[in-house]
């Protein structure tokens, strides 16, 4: 086994070796390049009297010294290069590397593909040179370095899809991202990037890039829709061939978020800071509320053609000294977006707008609204409506009411509780000193999972039907509602 390991080993180096770059003679003579008509220097004849190792050669580069001969004003930018062989030529103009507007003295290249993208000299080597200048100004070329390349092997096709798997359905998206994995060709040259490929019809897929890694993210992935895609690995510019389609189906578009209208109101539980008591929400599956006047900032679009264009809906409690921030900021686990935030004092049906927000929030395109006690609210419930900037992407923010006034004692003594396990994998257990008024135990897309009234200091909830991920529970002792984050295993 060794021994046939060993000679395959030998036999794939001297095949690499055999198709090696080429490199001719260097040219040490003096020519000089007056203007456009070309100056010809001879690299090879047919009968590849330069020897040539027989091969497909695929790309070139010519090198030279450049320089100016001090009889007019040549600028080293001016020069062009014919390459040429029995199927054509190649113009390189400008030259690709070391030209500039000046006479200064530079080495140029100029590289590019061999006329019809193949040159063996086995065949037939002729190969010549043109070298010309756009401007009429003499220059000295010297020390003419041709090197030939020849075509990389192409790789194999990438192994089947690690995620998602060929024909899956029901694949979960959040926030309109997904990502695609796959596996590289086990056998072959390595790829040195990956070609890939996306579309709604099979065999007429669109080109989105290449990259160099095993996976790429999608974004504006469409709810309950297939897609089609392709990876096809390259090995310089050689592509892999015959490589398969694969396809899945995405799920299905989610219900509305449970505070998709004013009367579901999510309530906030103001703190001292925005991350005491932070809730993610999101505007995927949101509608149009219909609650007027419309916000007066930002761009309130309930139908845009993306859909995501809906509101959904807040309350809190402004406290007792009139002060209260309500801020949005990205979602740390989701896709961030852009909020826009309109805040209502009146009740659902008969609001009146207080102030209206776009990107005041320290954390980017996101918002903020500052209550005071001059605007008169200490003790009023005040409504948030939350909705996409222009309404054609998907949300993931988290909202919280804070303010630094905000004493939290009494309120930590009269709905103080503790809860575990976290994570949890069955029953969740709840422990208060006053009896646990109501629960509510909502996911990540907003929708209410569980409502519970306990009436008891003493609660188990039972998740084991819940699937795994992140959950929000709000608990109610004393009137007062606070948010823990539990992780369901």
């Amino acid at each position: 086994m060794k021994k046939i390991t060993l000679f395959f080993l030998m036999a794939l180096m001297c095949s690499f070796t055999a198709m090696a770059q080429f490199t001719f003679p260097l040219d040490t003579g003096m020519y000089q390049t007056t203007g456009p008509t070309p100056v010809v220097v001879a690299v090879n004849d047919a009968g590849n009297a330069a020897g040539v190792p027989a091969g497909v050669y695929e790309t070139f580069t010519v090198t030279y010294d450049w320089s100016d001969p001090g009889t007019s004003d040549p600028w080293s930018s001016e020069e062009e290069l014919d390459f040429t062989t029995t199927a054509g030529t190649t113009n390189v103009d400008p030259p690709t590397s070391g030209g500039a507007t000046s006479g200064a003295s530079t080495t140029l290249t100029f590289s590019g593909a061999i006329p019809g993208g193949a040159y063996d000299p086995s065949v037939d080597g002729f190969l010549e040179l043109g070298l010309f200048r756009s401007y009429s100004a003499p220059a000295d070329i010297t020390n003419i370095s041709v090197t030939i390349t020849p075509a990389l092997p192409a790789p194999n096709c990438a192994e089947m899809p690690i995620s998602p798997m060929d024909m899956a359905t029901d694949v979960a998206i959040f926030g309109g991202e997904l990502t695609l994995t796959w596996t590289a060709p086990s056998a072959g040259p390595p790829p040195t990037a990956y070609e890939f490929f996306l579309g709604d019809t099979p065999g007429s897929l669109t080109s989105l890039g290449t990259t160099t890694d095993t996976f790429i993210d999608l974004v504006n992935v469409a709810f309950n829709a297939q897609y089609y895609w392709q990876v096809v690995p390259l090995n310089g510019a050689e592509p892999a061939i015959g490589c398969a389609e694969w396809t899945f189906t995405t799920e299905m578009l989610p219900p509305p978020p449970s505070n998709n209208d004013c009367a579901n109101a999510t309530p906030i539980t103001p703190g001292a800071v925005f991350s005491e008591n932070p809730i993610v929400g999101t505007n995927v599956s949101a509608t149009d509320s219909g609650e007027t006047p419309l916000p007066s900032c930002s761009l309130y679009d309930p139908i845009d053609p993306e859909g995501f264009g809906g509101d959904v809906w807040y309350s809190v409690t402004v406290p007792a000294d009139g002060n209260l921030t309500i801020e949005t900021n990205a979602d740390p686990t989701g896709t961030g977006g852009d909020t826009g935030m309109s805040v209502y004092t009146g009740s659902c049906g008969a609001l009146a707008e207080l102030e209206c927000d776009d990107d005041d929030s320290p954390d980017g395109f996101f918002s903020q609204v500052v209550i005071e006690p001059v605007d008169g609210l200490a003790n009023q419930v005040v409504y948030i409506r939350i909705f996409e900037y222009s309404g054609n992407n998907p949300l993931a923010f988290q909202i919280s009411a804070y303010s630094a006034t905000l004493s939290n004692d009494s309120v930590d003594n009269e709905a103080s509780f503790s809860y575990y396990p976290n994570p949890v994998k069955n029953t969740l257990t709840l422990n208060a000193q006053n009896n646990i008024e109501t629960v509510r135990m909502y996911n990540m897309l907003g929708q209410e999972v569980m409502n519970a009234k306990p009436q008891t200091v003493d609660s188990e909830l039972d998740m084991s039907s819940l699937e795994t991920g992140t959950y929000f529970v709000q608990v109610t002792i004393a009137n007062v509602t606070k948010t823990v984050r539990v992780i369901k295993q």
